[in-house]
C-alpha cells in the first residue's frame, strides 16, 4: 500500500510568484529540457528564500544551444551570471563553465554544483494575455543597488503624490 503524505508547511505556501520585485532565492531544481523547436535548455526552479512572499516559486530557462547541438555565443554570458548570482566567483563560474557539463547528465551537474544554493533574481510579471514572466539573476551587489534606486523612486513618488492637491 502506497501512502501518500505531503509537509503541508512546504507545500501549502503560496504557489508561483506573481508581484514584481527583487527577491533571494533557493534554487530548486535543474533540468535538462527541449524547446518547442528542439534546442537545448536548461530548466530552473527557484523558491522564495525569505520575505513576504517566502515559499513562492519561480521558474525559468537558460539557452544551451539550438537544435543541432552548436551552442550559442550569448550562452555563456547567461550562464556566467547565472553561477555569480549563485555566490560564485567569477573565476570559479568560469571553471565549472570550462568544465561543462553532458547533456544527460545537467540534473546531476546541477544537484553537485548549484541546487540549494541562494541567490537573487528580478521578477518581472507577465503585463498582458500571451506574454511571460521575466526574470534576471543578479549577483548580490547589483541586487542591493537595485533594491535601494526602488527605494529612492518609491519616497520620490511618495513625495510627489503628497504635494498634488488632487
Amino acid at each position: 500500500m502506497v501512502t501518500f503524505r505531503i509537509d503541508k508547511s512546504e507545500s501549502l505556501q503560496g504557489g508561483k510568484l506573481s508581484t514584481r520585485g527583487i527577491y533571494r532565492m533557493r534554487l530548486d531544481m535543474l533540468r535538462a529540457d527541449k524547446s518547442r523547436a528542439g534546442n537545448y535548455m536548461a530548466t530552473w526552479k527557484a523558491v522564495v528564500a525569505d520575505g513576504p512572499e517566502k515559499g513562492r516559486v519561480c521558474y525559468g530557462q537558460l539557452m544551451c544551444a539550438d537544435a543541432s547541438g552548436q551552442p550559442y555565443p550569448w550562452a555563456g554570458r547567461l550562464w556566467m551570471s547565472f553561477l555569480e548570482s549563485l555566490g560564485y566567483s567569477r573565476e570559479e563560474a568560469g571553471d565549472l563553465l570550462d568544465d561543462g557539463f553532458d547533456w544527460d547528465s545537467i540534473e546531476s551537474w546541477g544537484r553537485d554544483n548549484i541546487v540549494n544554493k541562494e541567490g537573487w533574481i528580478e521578477f518581472t510579471p507577465p503585463v498582458g494575455e500571451g506574454s511571460f514572466a521575466e526574470t534576471e539573476w543578479l549577483r548580490e551587489s547589483e541586487a542591493e543597488s537595485r533594491q535601494s534606486i526602488a527605494a529612492e523612486a518609491a519616497s520620490a513618488r511618495a513625495n510627489l503624490d503628497a504635494d498634488v492637491p488632487f
